[in-house]
């Protein structure tokens, strides 16, 4: 019975078939009233009235106020017929450049086997976009905003963000952190990436990946000094030092105290810390869990 009136409330009227064959034809999954006015007033130029009705019979999802998801038959929610990074995009993208990043990203390349319902997006802090979170329908997209010089670099061979295919039969796509970029946004900001402790996780199970830890430093060196030497003492952690010595040769701890964990998670006391002096990163960690989780036998 359920199955029946299921296939009944999906019935499509002329009109709204017709919303439908336009997605199908320009390859989309989702529509953007602001975006799409133009060929949906050529269907009926009581189009807000249409998508209603739509909704109504769950042809279309509502996402937003003005953004619609297709709604296939077998889901019952739009969080089924569309990923939160997708959803993300279609909210980010008319206001400028953005990219998927921190927990979010770390998960989608499976550095991590954590699960959240937050999704992080990153935007340049000169971004007209002025929402700090959007409530998604499962869940939450947190903005983050960053200044232009610490923006990555796009062009043929970056190893900082890729476009990532939203669905196999359609254009639409989102921009998300490489591994690469990931790796050092966690660094950047653990706490958007559930902690300090799966930072040093994901950049352990990095080294069973096909991570380019050279573009790690290159990413590491646009951020500045102090992203730099978090990048060479956690390699050294990892096994990777000699990467870390090719790429900041002149890299000098002296006089410097830089902390490890940004965020002080664990407010561990002066006393308790150690402090390296090759490249004068502070471990404001406690430091047996820092050996533990990396395996490393020495912090020095």
């Amino acid at each position: 019975m359920s199955n029946q009136l299921s296939h009944a409330v999906r019935q499509a009227g002329t009109k709204a078939s017709l919303v439908l064959e336009e997605l199908a034809a320009r390859r989309m999954r989702t529509l953007t009233v602001q975006t799409d006015k133009d060929w949906l007033s050529e269907i009926t130029p009581h189009y807000p009235r249409l998508l209603s009705r739509m909704e109504d019979a769950k042809l279309l999802y509502r996402i937003q106020r003005g953004r619609y998801v297709v709604a296939p038959r077998g889901t019952f929610s739009p969080a089924q017929a569309a990923s939160s990074e997708l959803l993300a995009a279609r909210i980010l993208a008319p206001h400028g450049d953005y990219f998927i990043s921190h927990l979010t990203a770390l998960i989608a390349h499976r550095l991590t086997d954590l699960h959240s319902s937050e999704t992080y997006a990153t935007v340049r802090q000169s971004s007209n976009y002025r929402a700090a979170k959007v409530v998604l329908p499962l869940g939450t997209l947190r903005i983050v905003r960053i200044a232009d010089s610490r923006w990555p670099i796009r062009h043929d061979g970056s190893r900082e963000i890729i476009e990532v295919r939203a669905l196999p039969d359609t254009i639409e796509f989102f921009w998300r952190a490489s591994p690469e970029r990931a790796l050092v946004d966690a660094l950047a900001r653990p706490d958007l990436c559930a902690g300090f402790e799966t930072v040093v996780g994901c950049w352990v199970n990095a080294k069973n990946a096909d991570t380019d830890w050279g573009g790690v430093c290159e990413i590491a060196r646009r951020q500045g000094p102090s992203m730099m030497r978090r990048v060479i003492f956690l390699l050294r952690l990892i096994g990777f030092d000699a990467v870390g010595q090719r790429a900041f040769p002149d890299l000098r701890g002296r006089g410097l105290s830089t902390l490890l964990d940004r965020s002080s998670s664990f407010q561990l006391p002066e006393r308790g810390r150690v402090r390296d002096r090759t490249t004068g990163i502070v471990v404001n960690v406690p430091p047996e869990y820092l050996l533990a989780w990396t395996g490393a036998t020495s912090l020095m």
